[in-house]
């Protein structure tokens, strides 16, 4: 591996890969740390209603542009690895530096009860580590567990291999719905949050047809159109219903209300962001620096929040302020990263378990 600066942010150019795409991802991350830089007052509120629904939509379109593998074996290994992974690893480094600071403080503290958070991925009155659970890598690989047998349990006719996947999406929805304001308790490893999850990666990928013709073709007039509806839908909602989608504790508010603001927020922020990348098409820095946010966003979760904490805990409350928290989140972030992909790949689930085998194509 040749060694580069951890400062870069220029990536070598992927064949056979949606740009846009990556755009629109990259585009999304940046959303994920403007809503953790604190706005104030309730702006944070329009970015929370849309942005976790709107990464798992994009998800599940990546699915529908690249098959999933046919044994289950090779996929969940393939996701262990790349979600799973990461998640326990730095919740591991987490869990090190919460003992340690603890011990410094005033003894041995007893790690069972956090281990065993850890383990459940929930939060308990003992132990939320410094800023609760890594949720969205096992959210999104047990999502994924439930995304592939939907599509494995579907029919093999295309008519009624799209009705059973559309239908699966009010079913999700419906799940997702009972497990926040029936069920009184939550389901370990994010087994409740999951459920609107798969909702958003069937909605991806049985939509895959009509996003691409959003993202790649050319009609201002009915962009301008769909821009407006959405603003319009969406302001009504937040306003209405006060909508919460807090995906990490699967509590969202009035529910009719916050699907409606996450649906109008999703194709609002896709018809800007398809605009933004085409201002952005002929430029270096910027363009890079979006899709740079995009091929790293598996590193980029937990590290930008690690910053936000030592901000919190090292610096006066006068520093806990958005015109603080998101450059400083945004600049440290690709320092960190490069320097986490480059020297320790393995934090990023980087490991062989088994020899693949060769392609013969």
């Amino acid at each position: 591996m040749s060694h580069r600066s951890i400062f870069h942010i220029q990536e070598p150019r992927f064949k056979n890969r949606d740009e846009l795409l990556d755009f629109l991802r990259g585009a999304g991350m940046l959303l994920v740390l403007t809503h953790h830089s604190d706005l104030p007052g309730n702006y944070g509120q329009w970015i929370l209603a849309f942005h976790m629904p709107f990464m798992f939509l994009l998800s599940g379109y990546t699915m529908y542009l690249r098959p999933h593998p046919d044994r289950f074996t090779d996929f969940v290994v393939g996701r262990f690895q790349r979600l799973i992974l990461p998640y326990f690893f730095f919740e591991g480094l987490n869990l090190f530096v919460w003992s340690a600071s603890l011990y410094l403080q005033g003894g041995w503290q007893d790690v069972t009860e956090a281990i065993t958070a850890i383990l459940a991925c929930l939060n308990t009155d003992g132990y939320t580590g410094y800023y609760g659970r890594l949720w969205f890598w096992p959210c999104m690989f047990v999502s994924d567990i439930y995304f592939y047998w939907i599509l494995r349990l579907a029919p093999r006719n295309t008519k009624a291999r799209s009705g059973f996947l559309l239908a699966m999406i009010p079913v999700m929805f419906g799940l997702s719905w009972m497990t926040c304001r029936v069920v009184p308790f939550r389901l370990p490893f994010t087994a409740d949050t999951a459920f609107m999850a798969t909702a958003f990666l069937l909605i991806g990928y049985l939509l895959g047809d009509q996003f691409t013709w959003l993202i790649h073709k050319k009609h201002p007039i009915a962009d301008i159109l769909l821009l407006a509806s959405s603003l319009l839908i969406m302001y009504w909602a937040v306003i209405t219903g006060e909508p919460a989608f807090m995906m990490f504790i699967n509590y969202y508010g009035h529910y009719g209300y916050t699907l409606c603001a996450a649906f109008s927020g999703i194709l609002a922020c896709t018809v800007l962001i398809k605009y933004l990348y085409q201002i952005l098409l002929h430029t270096n820095l910027p363009k890079s620096t979006v899709l740079w946010y995009s091929y790293h966003s598996l590193g980029i979760f937990p590290v930008h929040l690690s910053i936000k904490i030592f901000i919190y805990q090292m610096f006066p409350v006068s520093y806990r302020t958005w015109y603080i928290l998101f450059p400083s989140m945004f600049l440290l972030s690709i320092p960190l990263v490069n320097l986490i992909t480059e020297y320790f790949p393995f934090m990023l689930g980087k490991i062989t378990f088994y020899p693949r085998k060769k392609s013969n194509s």
